[in-house]
């Protein structure tokens, strides 16, 4: 993944850079971005239980599925944080994987606030 800054100012996902990657078809960045709410709710949850019950496996494969859902957005903060508990997954390693999650939780409820704008009538 491109080097990003990932610090608390830095924009959760670059419209810009998305808008790009659809040839300028905002219709299809709403369309991605309701995909995206209606999705990944289930998935986070289904990575907190997988975590509680130490499945690496899932745990693996389900934070690589947030991490690629926010890269579809160049949402790099919340797909760095996805991708160390992906990492953690694959390392059969859960140390701390509460407090990774606690910070992924905080850039995802970041990114959905600005992907809520997306939706907005301007």
């Amino acid at each position: 993944m491109p080097e990003r800054r990932d610090s608390v100012s830095s924009q959760p996902f670059d419209y810009e850079a998305t808008l790009d990657r659809v040839k300028g078809k905002v219709s299809l960045i709403q369309r991605l971005v309701n995909t995206f709410l209606r999705t990944s709710d289930p998935i986070l949850e289904n990575l907190k239980k997988a975590v509680v019950e130490s499945d690496f496996q899932e745990v693996y494969r389900l934070a690589h599925s947030l991490r690629g859902a926010c890269l579809n957005f160049n949402a790099f903060p919340a797909a760095r944080r996805a991708e160390v508990i992906e990492q953690q997954g694959l390392e059969r390693d859960l140390s701390n994987v509460d407090e990774n999650l606690q910070a992924f939780e905080c850039e995802y409820a970041r990114l959905k606030e600005a992907l809520q704008g997306v939706l907005e009538p301007e």
